[in-house]
């Protein structure tokens, strides 16, 4: 009998027959096709990762076009100069959603918001970290300093002026191509946001300028600076400096300044001044001011003859060293309306290449703003009388004193439309004449004989010293830039549309007390139009009794403010320099004339000489009796009083006529009528700020 196999031997036989070519050939079959599905899904969710990700940043995309194309509505770019709002700017969001869509089956943009947010918004974005803005409800709100750039709303939903920048939140429902086959995928949740910002800024300012005349033209000018800059006693010194100043005015008006050539001066100065934002809000003294102008100075070109005389700059660096001592502190920000330079660094840098102000105009402002009056109690300012040594004196019959009050200087302009606005100065011209000793000796005779009748009257007399005081009071114009148009196909140039009102005027007119000499205070308006000399009451009983009084009135106009629009300002000189690009208009200080001349700058109203009538009155109250046979003597004894007064105030009113409106067009003012002179217009691109989603840190 034959033995079995061993077991081992059978395994091995079996063995031997797992191992034939078909059975491995198997084996190889299943791990392929495993290794093939698992390509398949591999390659299914590369697929779908991949479309996800250019849906997601075609979705960015659009949110970026679309944000961009609302910051040019709102800015007034493409909107016919004229700032835009939330509805405006949501119809050309949807239009560029319209226009820019690249999507396929199963996308689906949503206008309906992110996070809570609404899908169009207006609002505000820093320039710093930690910056604050306080809107037009007065709410203060502040970002974080954080180094990021932050989207704010703001109270108003809608104009308030604030707004700067617009941000569109967009969602997509995006489902996988494959959500049909064998392996679905659940739909996916796209978001974008997207802040963007544009800037198109006019620079202009109003009036004329205090150093429109030379010294030989008009001898008020001198002494006119001489209390702007000086000081209330001015030394020699000072006084010397401002002389030569005055000699060589034309230097000094042929000198555009920009805040960036202030900027650089300023930080030299080391005085604590290192950025756009810190020159206008720093507080200093005048002689440090006058020390930055004029370092500016000696590194300031013209736009037509090139460097600036040194000799000026020097003039002005010496009047820094002399100049009024008294501490008073005020930051540039007082003469620049400053609110169109709430700007990205982009735009502000550039806002600080351009000239706003000639050199001129700008030492006027710069005493101006500190001999202002500080504000006391109720916000009213504190006046701080500036003399006016003005020879209008004549001997034994008249004394005259004549003094500037300044409320809030002069302020100049470079910003956005519908946000910016110049001004003139706001003063009072103070004017206080005596009547000279000649009138006054007359007076006291006259008011010797009405005293013979004191047994039987009561009588006010004449009080000699007659002195009349007389108060201008006038309110600033204002010019604002309503439209700046940017240039298109249509128009290469841009367009800058201003309208503003002319200056109020009014006049306080009564007695004052005190030496003519004396700082004055302001009149009181109660006293303004009439008041009484002299009042005489008799009552003799049976005979009768008699009330006469002798009246000084004012016969006068106020001139109130009137609008008015210029003609649009298209004459840019060309081409246009920098990026964003800047626009200088011709007429423009040192830069050459518009065509016609007309056009810049631009005259309007017509000016109106304010006329003051000072004159006397009789008033017979009351008679009856015998006396109104004495009234009928008062008469002619008042009436002979009248015709003494009359020939004074007919002095009074020669020599008011003839310094008011010269005072005032010195001061830059033109009552009943404005000039405004544009300089510039910038243009900036559109740009994106922030791309961050609302709600979450940094947004």
């Amino acid at each position: 009998m034959k033995n079995k196999p061993s077991r081992q031997v059978q395994r091995a036989r079996q063995a031997s027959a797992l191992s034939t070519p078909q059975r491995q050939r198997g084996a190889a079959a299943v791990f392929a096709g495993a290794a093939i599905a698992a390509l398949v899904i591999s390659m299914f969710l590369a697929i779908n990762i991949g479309t996800l990700y250019y849906a997601q940043r075609d979705l960015q995309r659009q949110a970026v076009m679309a944000a961009i194309a609302g910051a040019e509505i709102s800015s007034g770019c493409r909107n016919g100069g004229v700032p835009g709002g939330l509805t405006a700017v949501t119809t050309q969001v949807t239009t560029s959603l319209a226009n820019n869509a690249g999507g396929s089956n199963g996308r689906t943009i949503l206008l309906t918001g992110v996070n809570g947010a609404p899908a169009v918004q207006l609002g505000w974005v820093n320039n710093f970290s930690g910056q604050s803005v306080t809107d037009d409800s007065g709410n203060v709100k502040s970002v974080p300093a954080d180094g990021l750039t932050h989207f704010l709303t703001l109270t108003k939903s809608e104009g308030d002026s604030h707004m700067n920048a617009v941000r569109v939140n967009l969602a997509e429902v995006m489902t996988s191509p494959f959500n049909n086959g064998l392996f679905p995928v659940a739909p996916v949740n796209l978001k974008a946001s997207a802040t963007a910002r544009q800037q198109a800024l006019g620079s202009f300012y109003l009036g004329t300028t205090i150093l429109s005349l030379d010294s030989t033209t008009s001898p008020v000018l001198n002494p006119l600076l001489q209390g702007l800059l000086c000081g209330s006693t001015p030394s020699s010194a000072c006084s010397g400096k401002i002389g030569l100043i005055v000699g060589s005015y034309s230097g000094l008006a042929g000198a555009n300044i920009s805040l960036g050539d202030l900027l650089g001066a300023a930080t030299s100065a080391n005085v604590g001044i290192t950025d756009l934002s810190s020159l206008l809000s720093t507080d200093l003294t005048l002689p440090q001011w006058l020390g930055i102008l004029g370092t500016t100075l000696s590194n300031t070109v013209d736009g037509t003859t090139g460097q600036v005389s040194n000799g000026v700059a020097g003039l002005v660096t010496g009047l820094a060293g002399v100049a009024d001592t008294s501490g008073t502190t005020f930051s540039l920000g007082t003469i620049l309306n400053t609110a169109g330079l709430d700007l990205n660094p982009a735009v502000s840098n550039i806002v600080g290449a351009v000239p706003f102000v000639d050199g001129l105009d700008l030492l006027a402002a710069l005493g101006e703003a500190a001999q202002a009056g500080p504000i006391g109690p109720g916000g009213v300012p504190q006046v701080r009388p500036i003399a006016l040594p003005v020879t209008l004196d004549i001997p034994g019959v008249a004394d005259v004193s004549v003094y500037i009050s300044i409320g809030s200087p002069a302020k100049f302009a470079v910003g956005p439309a519908g946000m910016t606005s110049a001004q003139t100065a706001e003063i009072t011209l103070m004017v206080r004449i005596g009547a000279g000793a000649v009138l006054n000796s007359l007076l006291s005779t006259i008011n010797g004989v009405l005293g013979i009748l004191a047994p039987l009257a009561q009588i006010t007399l004449l009080p000699p010293p007659l002195n009349i005081g007389i108060d201008v009071n006038v309110a600033p114009a204002v010019a604002n830039l309503n439209q700046l148009i940017c240039p298109s196909t249509g128009s290469g140039n841009p367009i800058a549309r201003i309208g503003g009102t002319t200056a109020v005027t009014t006049v306080n007119v009564g007695p004052f007390t005190g030496a003519v000499t004396a700082i004055p205070t302001p009149l009181s308006p109660s006293n303004t139009y009439s008041w009484q000399l002299a009042h005489i009451v008799l009552n003799a009983g049976l005979l009768g009794s008699a009330d006469t009084a002798l009246n000084l009135g004012l016969t006068s106009a106020s001139v109130g403010s009137t609008s008015y629009t210029l003609a649009d300002v298209n004459q840019f000189i060309l081409p246009p320099r920098g990026n964003p690009l800047t626009y200088t208009a011709y007429g423009a200080p040192s830069y050459p004339a518009a065509t016609p001349t007309t056009e810049n700058p631009q005259t309007v109203g017509s000016t109106l000489d304010l006329a003051l009538n000072l004159n006397t009155t009789i008033q017979n109250k009351s008679c009856q009796g015998l006396l109104c046979v004495v009234g009928g003597v008062l008469d002619l004894v008042l009436g002979a009083v009248k015709t003494l007064l009359n020939l004074l105030l007919a002095l009074v009113n020669g020599l008011v006529n003839s310094l008011i409106d010269p005072l005032l067009n010195l001061l830059g003012i033109q009552v009943g009528s404005a000039t405004v002179t544009v300089d510039s217009a910038i243009v900036a691109p559109p740009v994106i700020v922030t791309t961050i989603l609302p709600g979450l840190p940094g947004s």
